[in-house]
């Protein structure tokens, strides 16, 4: 499936709510459910204007959005039990909370990375998620090297807080290592801000979650993906899943909220008409 066609699937399961073109008029149509009150605050507190707070358009009110997609998956959880959630992502039940885009200072003065969904619990490493809907299937484009601002000290950043393969893999990304279809660099500075920000946990636990359309493209990307986890050091705990490879791994009869699998399965997985 390409990216036109999965955008034609998102549109017609849009059916008549009124938008233009794969946006929609109203944010609500694009979720399962209104938004928890503390995910509208961590969002309008985020970095990218999701909500469209700044008078824009909210980001999130587009079909091929990736955080509507995190939004759809994790949000119906939070005020739940997170065990179920947590244990599809192959993790313990210890997690009792989800935070979106959660700021992880990196030790530079610029915006730090904003992780789209955080699990939180005691004596427990926090869980990194990433979340990634349309953008893998955008037109590929070769990486560019990560700005030299994050090559300043004598003693790398990477190398600084515990991650000396990754440091090395940070100063090849866009030169010898090339990334056409996943953000490496995005990555490896997420990496960099759960490091610095929490220097004792260990291991660090970072998801990449991901919808796959099937294709070739979507082949491309995993081999990258793969490419981009033998880069990594063993304190490094990366894991990447699919929404496809999650859905079946939940428990119907623990869902967080009443026709939250049915709209995930008839949203995200079956054919228009079907």
């Amino acid at each position: 499936m390409s990216l036109a066609q999965l955008l034609a699937r998102q549109m017609a399961w849009a059916g008549d709510r009124p938008r233009r073109d794969h946006v929609l008029n109203r944010l609500e149509d694009n979720l399962f459910m209104p938004l928890h009150p503390a995910t509208w605050a961590d969002f309008a507190c985020g970095s990218g204007d999701e909500l469209g707070l700044r008078g824009q358009t909210p980001k999130m009110s587009s079909l091929r959005s990736s955080s509507a997609f995190a939004c759809n998956v994790f949000d119906p959880w939070r005020g739940s039990r997170l065990g179920a959630i947590t244990h599809a992502l192959g993790f313990a039940d210890d997690y009792s909370e989800l935070v979106f885009e959660q700021k992880l200072p990196h030790g530079l003065t610029t915006t730090p990375p904003n992780l789209d969904v955080m699990f939180f619990g005691r004596d427990v490493s926090p869980i990194a998620i990433e979340c990634k809907f349309a953008e893998p299937y955008d037109k590929p484009k070769a990486a560019t090297p990560i700005a030299d601002k994050y090559f300043d000290q004598d003693v790398g950043r990477w190398a600084k807080v515990g991650l000396p393969r990754v440091q090395r893999f940070a100063e090849e990304i866009g030169r010898s290592a090339s990334f056409a279809r996943l953000n490496a660099a995005q990555l490896v500075k997420h990496l960099l801000g759960y490091a610095t920000t929490f220097p004792n946990a260990r291991p660090i636990d970072l998801v990449y979650f991901w919808y796959d359309t099937g294709g070739a493209e979507a082949a491309e990307h995993d081999a990258e993906v793969a490419a981009f986890a033998s880069h990594l050091d063993p304190a490094v705990h990366f894991a990447s899943i699919t929404f496809q490879q999650l859905l079946p791994r939940l428990d119907r009869a623990l869902e967080p909220r009443n026709g939250y699998a049915a709209y995930l399965t008839e949203r995200y997985l079956n054919s228009p008409g079907s």
